[in-house]
């Protein structure tokens, strides 16, 4: 599908307390929609992007511009969490530009954006604390996400100082009946805890498993049991 073909547009999956089923935020999502009406999903708007000329990275950067520009169309309330691809610095430095431009244009604030990223990028360490550093210097918090789908190092979490750290949705299935899975899951809350890091649990499509992650302290749940990703969602915390 040429990508002269295609309306971006965003849908939002909230992110709610498990403990109060309070709104947090939300996790916003890119897709596609053609002549026909008919709807695409990322990895099919991805594949149009880079037929059109651009690359993973300016593609991902056109994202978050596309989201924070419907978020505020709709006044959607709460955090809004946005998904990033770290690139070399000088990208970083390019795509900061752009957000800042883009929020300043929107009458929206910076604080009010998670950036989430994925460790299993191919970025060493110290590249990569360079780049969350650059967000954060410019008032960016950021969650770690895909949390159980690649092994970490513990002191990551102290290095790095994420705002939020996200557990995959493999850690959180069917987690109320797996002891293994409990256990992994209590650990990451634990050392998140120990230095102020808020813990969201993502997947969650059971009762039982949002009962067992709220039982194992953790905070925030997202998942198609709290609601599902959405163009137009819903405006207050789920019961």
């Amino acid at each position: 599908m040429p990508m002269q073909h295609l309306s971006l547009f965003s849908v939002f999956q909230p992110i709610v307390s498990l403990v109060d089923s309070s709104l947090l935020g939300h996790e916003a999502l890119i897709r596609g929609r053609d002549a026909n009406g008919s709807v695409l999903g990322a990895p099919a708007v991805l594949e149009a992007a880079e037929s059109a000329g651009d690359g993973p990275y300016e593609f991902d950067q056109k994202a978050r511009i596309v989201h924070l520009e419907n978020a505020v169309r709709q006044a959607l309330p709460g955090t809004l969490f946005l998904n990033l691809i770290p690139g070399l610095f000088p990208k970083t430095e390019q795509d900061i530009e752009q957000l800042l431009r883009a929020i300043d244009r929107l009458g929206y604030r910076a604080d009010r954006v998670v950036l989430e990223v994925t460790c299993s990028q191919h970025l060493a360490f110290e590249q990569l604390q360079a780049v969350l550093d650059a967000y954060g210097r410019a008032g960016f918090c950021f969650a770690l996400d895909d949390l159980g789908t690649w092994a970490m190092p513990a002191s990551l979490l102290e290095n790095l100082e994420p705002a939020y750290i996200k557990l995959d949705r493999s850690l959180i299935d069917q987690i109320d009946r797996q002891p293994v899975q409990q256990q992994q899951a209590r650990q990451w809350t634990e050392q998140a805890h120990s230095r102020a890091i808020a813990v969201i649990a993502e997947g969650i499509e059971r009762e039982e498993e949002a009962a067992c992650c709220r039982n194992l302290g953790i905070e925030y749940g997202q998942g198609y049991l709290l609601g599902r990703p959405s163009e137009y969602p819903q405006r207050q915390g789920v019961g």
